[in-house]
């Protein structure tokens, strides 16, 4: 089972009287081209911007997250983080040494997670911040 995976890497960017939040890169910190689902936008006084941004994270912290496996021979090789309610897809990783013959000879970067068809089994995550 791992532990410790960030699933995800949020931020705030804060401009005189307006705020940005949404996923950024995890080690630019820049925000996405395209804005996600997540997105939030706020105008106003500090006070305002400052309790936006706290109820955006407190949503996010408190939003159900699940770690979706497919299994062969025991192995998980494929793991898909999604937000529980919506699937919507938020990090994935896949192992092409476990994997079925018929997959690991495409090699590690000719699988698409998404074309795997159902997962064996969903975990439910807890969020640690």
């Amino acid at each position: 089972m791992p532990t410790g995976v960030a699933i995800m890497t949020v931020g705030v960017h804060f401009s005189r009287d307006k705020i940005v939040g949404d996923q950024v890169h995890n080690q630019l910190t820049t925000l996405p081209a395209t804005p996600t689902a997540i997105e939030l936008r706020a105008v106003g006084s500090a006070r305002v911007l400052a309790k936006s941004t706290s109820e955006w994270l407190r949503v996010l912290a408190t939003r159900g997250y699940a770690r979706e496996e497919w299994v062969h021979e025991g192995a998980v090789y494929t793991r898909r983080y999604v937000v529980a309610d919506t699937g919507e897809p938020l990090a994935e990783s896949y192992d092409h040494m476990r994997a079925p013959s018929a997959l690991a000879a495409k090699g590690a970067q000719g699988v698409r997670v998404r074309e795997l068809g159902s997962s064996d089994r969903i975990v439910p995550l807890t969020v640690e911040y």
